[in-house]
């Protein structure tokens, strides 16, 4: 199962960059261009220019992240940990009015088939530009977000035995980030122990985990040994903590042949479809009563929507969660033999309503969350959401420690 160990963390020096708060970032799928220009502006050392590197002056952009980071590297602003080390990530934030904390723990896992499940379908270009990344630079800029199974709660109680060590502390955004290296080989040895006989899910960082074993795969492909190859990042977090939190995904369509409308009596025939008079009513039943429940809004002024279907029996053949029959037994459908259109994601309901109203978007769907739970047992059965199904909450930071091949 996970085999996993400290390594020689490589990290920002404080003290040549202006702080860590101005050098760190979110993952690079969750920055917009604007996101990414506020970033570099803080510091000509922000990660976003290894993660998001953008290509000027003739140079491929992948091999300017590679160039960045080893001119980096010599100058110091970056520098390995002298000891093997895992590192302890403590991340808090407001939901919903309520203050969380989550604690987790970044090592090195060792890769091999099987060892790892993911919970959701990947998209292929997103995938291959990481790959691209990881193969040029060799190095692994921020942790893929992994679930622990948990059952006894012994690694959640390991977490908040550990979870006073503090090295420093960012403030951002009205979230905390507080971080500490762990080089006693005690504890390295206790969680190994811990989880040998565990597999590990994937919640955040699907493309990066597959970039990772595609070079592995190439690697072994041309007889090479691994090396860099062979491990990746992780941070680590029980599912049972109560800091993890997973939300929906909405689905915005753009480029529908046909008004978003007339969809409405089509719909009808593969579900019901009841008019409700706003977002708070149709949220409260979404969440309210059996079946399938989703949200629909077609852009006009009288166009939202509370649709429902029976669930079957045995799980519909293997659809076992609302967004699974919103894509197959709604949107296959509904946009058989229909090319052109655009589906792209909020968390935010209201935002899916209003892009719909404006006409940014055709149509929208609003569906219900999973619980990590259910991430766990979908993985644990070989199984697989739509991509873009879950959305967990926050995302951990890039750039707090790096792995590179060294």
């Amino acid at each position: 199962m996970a085999v996993v160990s400290a390594f020689h963390g490589v990290r920002y020096r404080s003290d040549r960059v202006g702080g860590m708060g101005a050098v760190v970032a979110p993952p690079w799928d969750v920055i917009s261009d604007a996101e990414r220009s506020e970033f570099c502006s803080r510091s000509p050392y922000n990660v976003v220019n290894l993660t998001l590197p953008v290509a000027d002056g003739g140079e491929d952009r992948f091999e300017k992240s590679g160039r960045l980071l080893g001119e980096w590297r010599r100058e110091g602003v970056l520098a390995a940990d002298e000891r093997p080390s895992m590192y302890l990530y403590r991340h808090g934030f407001e939901w919903e009015g309520q203050r969380y904390g989550r604690t987790g723990l970044i090592f090195a896992l060792k890769l091999r088939e099987g060892d790892v499940r993911g919970h959701e379908k990947t998209r292929a270009q997103a995938k291959e530009d990481r790959t691209r990344l990881l193969s040029v630079t060799r190095c692994v800029f921020g942790p893929i977000f992994m679930l622990c199974p948990d059952p006894e709660g012994d690694f959640a109680g390991l977490m908040a035995e550990e979870g006073k060590r503090e090295d420093f502390c960012i403030e951002m955004n009205g979230e905390s980030h507080s971080f500490a290296a762990i080089d006693d080989e005690g504890f390295h040895e206790q969680v190994r122990g811990m989880l040998e006989a565990r597999m590990l899910i994937i919640a955040d960082g699907h493309h990066r985990f597959g970039a990772s074993m595609e070079n592995l795969r190439t690697a072994v492909g041309r007889g090479e040994v691994p090396g860099w190859r062979g491990r990746t990042m992780v941070y680590c977090v029980s599912v049972k903590d109560p800091g993890v939190i997973v939300l929906p995904s909405h689905r915005m369509l753009k480029g529908l042949p046909r008004p978003s409308a007339t969809y409405v009596e089509d719909l009808k025939k593969m579900a019901r479809v009841e008019a409700v008079p706003s977002l708070q009513e149709l949220q409260v039943r979404m969440e309210k009563g059996k079946g399938v429940r989703a949200g629909m809004s077609t852009g006009e002024e009288n166009g939202l929507y509370l649709v429902t279907m029976e669930r079957d029996l045995g799980n519909g053949g293997g659809l076992a969660y609302d967004v699974e029959y919103l894509h197959e037994r709604v949107l296959a459908p509904l946009l058989e033999g229909v090319s052109g259109v655009d589906v792209d994601f909020t968390q935010s309901a209201a935002q899916a309503i209003e892009m719909t109203r404006s006409g940014e978007r055709d149509m929208c769907f609003l569906v219900r969350g999973v619980e990590p739970q259910d991430v766990v047992d979908t993985a644990a059965k070989g199984r697989f959401m739509p991509s873009k199904s879950t959305y967990f909450y926050p995302k951990p930071l890039t750039g707090l420690v790096l792995m590179t091949e060294g």
